[in-house]
């Protein structure tokens, strides 16, 4: 098999296994216990939401927002909530291609 059937059928693979996770997925599992106490000084997410200086959820103002970079930054490996969430997506995202069968390394 040539190079461009064999990317084709890779790609075709990984647009199946992303299909077949898409969902609305809970935050909590997004920045679940591991990641959390991976990168924050909070041991789980509950910790981290109830330290929060305010209430996260999908409507944040930008003051709000400007309060949770701080509190980010203070308390995590990140220097913002959108660095945070991107770095939490990208492991999510990897995690569920790993149960699609997919290996990375």
């Amino acid at each position: 098999m040539d190079f461009n059937k064999q990317m084709g059928k890779i790609t075709k693979q990984i647009s199946d296994a992303v299909k077949s996770s898409e969902g609305n997925y809970d935050l909590s599992e997004i920045l679940n216990n591991d990641f959390i106490s991976l990168n924050t000084s909070f041991s789980t997410y509950e910790e981290f939401i109830l330290g929060s200086p305010i209430k996260i959820n999908n409507e944040i103002s930008e003051e709000e927002l400007e309060i949770l970079d701080e509190y980010v930054n203070s308390n995590t490996n990140f220097s913002d909530w959108n660095e945070m969430y991107q770095h939490a997506g990208q492991k999510f995202a990897v995690e569920q291609l790993k149960k699609q069968g997919f290996k990375f390394k």
